[in-house]
């Protein structure tokens, strides 16, 4: 007796029903990434490096392609948490965490929340195009290719945007408690350090973690400026969050700023004072903001006159001592910049590239003279490597960050407003601190600017609120499916 079509039909959509085929997606990772660890393991045991790296690359493919949180993660982790990007071994031509960004790349087809990223993202595509440039104007004046690629790895770092948008766009929650997880880290770090100068922590392939800088014991670890935003989001959630977790947020905001303290960076200081009072000049109902303002202003003041003199607090109140900061900082900037403005001068279209001297020069630890390649003032050294291009379009990602992160802050739900406002003050204290930091061209503090470009970039646009009769504005639509949303406890 033959069988019946509709009966065979039925099986066939039993068989391949929706649900065991997720399941099957979800095994098929496992079992790869099973196969490959074999391999690996049997080639490694033989010396044969060249067959393990295909079968190794495919099993960390094959783990990141479980979460699009993963493969930025691992970029935080080897980048700015515990050791720098060249501190790391290498892993063949590249170094580990660029090694691992480029197979979380290879990861992002399998994930919906894959995006290009808009303006942000254009302009950051635009940026590495301009470190694309630079490395072939610095071949034009006599550097080689490899010398150019090793000077440029760097700025190759923010090409993990894209798997930070990634994250932020599949879960905007867990994305900010990692992130948040990874400052904690480098912070608890920073103070054990501090107090334990013995004992090395740290990573780091450039300056040491721990150095004393006229008298003053510093600790600076990679990952630093996860700590500075991480400071200026607590405090924006102080300022003008809810008060549901304000206890929570207040011992992360002491924490984050004790590991601030003790780096010793004024110019953190200064950025971080200069983006909150921005902030609170850009949004409207300035007066409870404005009171808790006020309110951690005496305390901090009144913190530092009760600390007595100490070496931090003598750090700190160095900003008002002209003198000793033009025999130091301001003198050491200064003759960087003259260098920087003539060489820009000279080549102020497609600067000289990576790796190429512009003339001004360091004294090494063992008294030797050489050409200094980093200026402290990251736009003239985008200028002078990136060309006019890499200057625009890095300004550019930054500026656009900055004006999203604004309407999140006057017209997004009530209860993220604040996460705008962070956001906001974040993008012009990095800008400002970047005038005498190097915070652009560095490997530790790449994947912190990339996740805050990534979760404002990720972060829905709000609409304008639409105003009543009275003329007073009420909430849009969807900022209260928003809010309702928040409130049932989905992210």
């Amino acid at each position: 007796m033959a069988a019946d079509p509709t009966s065979i039909e039925r099986g066939r959509a039993n068989l391949w029903r929706p649900g065991l085929q997720e399941r099957l997606l979800d095994l098929a990772p496992i079992a790869v990434g099973f196969v490959a660890a074999l391999v690996v393991g049997l080639a490694a045991s033989e010396g044969r490096t060249i067959v393990a790296a295909p079968f190794a690359a495919a099993a960390v493919i094959a783990l990141f392609a479980r979460s699009p949180q993963l493969p930025f993660l691992a970029v935080v982790v080897l980048a700015s948490t515990f050791a720098d990007a060249y501190a790391l071994p290498k892993a063949g031509p590249l170094y580990l965490p660029e090694a691992v960004m480029f197979l979380g790349l290879a990861t992002l087809p399998f994930f919906r929340s894959t995006a290009a990223g808009g303006l942000i993202g254009a302009a950051v595509a635009a940026f590495l195009a301009a470190v694309m440039v630079g490395i072939a104007v610095a071949t034009g004046h006599g550097v080689t290719v490899h010398e150019a690629l090793l000077e440029a790895r760097t700025p190759v770092l923010y090409t993990s945007f894209w798997l930070a948008l990634s994250a932020a766009r599949a879960d905007r929650s867990r994305f900010l408690v990692l992130l948040g997880a990874a400052a904690v880290a480098v912070a608890v770090l920073s103070i054990a350090q501090f107090l334990l100068p013995g004992h090395i922590l740290f990573r780091t392939g450039q300056l040491p973690v721990l150095t004393s800088d006229n008298g003053f014991l510093r600790v600076r670890p990679p990952g630093l400026v996860l700590a500075y935003f991480g400071s200026i989001f607590g405090l924006a959630y102080l300022f003008w969050g809810g008060k549901e977790r304000r206890f929570r947020a207040l011992a992360l905001t002491a924490l984050f700023a004790t590991a601030i303290l003790i780096s010793l960076n004024r110019n953190m200081i200064v950025g971080m004072s200069v983006g909150l009072v921005t902030v609170f000049l850009l949004l409207p109902r300035r007066t409870q903001a404005g009171i808790r303002i006020v309110a951690a202003a005496v305390a901090t003041i009144a913190l530092v006159t009760l600390a007595g003199h100490g070496t931090v607090v003598e750090r700190i109140l160095s900003l008002g001592n002209r003198n000793y900061l033009q025999q130091t900082t301001l003198a050491d900037r200064a003759y960087e910049d003259a260098f920087a403005r003539a060489t820009i001068g000279r080549h102020s279209l497609s600067g000289i590239g990576f790796g190429v001297p512009y003339g001004a020069q360091a004294r090494t630890t063992s008294g030797v003279i050489q050409p200094r390649a980093f200026v402290h003032n990251q736009y003239y050294e985008l200028w002078l490597k990136t060309g006019l291009l890499g200057l625009l379009a890095y300004v550019t990602a930054l500026a656009a960050t900055a004006v999203r992160a604004l309407r999140i802050a006057r017209h997004g739900a009530r209860e993220h407003r604040w996460i705008g406002a962070a956001a906001l003050a974040c993008v012009i204290a990095f800008a400002a601190s970047s005038v005498v930091g190097i915070y652009v061209f560095d490997a530790g503090s790449t994947p912190a600017v990339v996740a805050l470009l990534a979760l404002v970039c990720a972060w829905p646009r709000p609409p304008r609120e639409p105003e009543s009769a009275s003329g007073e504005r009420q909430m849009h639509p969807q900022a209260v499916a928003e809010l309702g949303a928040v409130r049932a406890g989905r992210p």
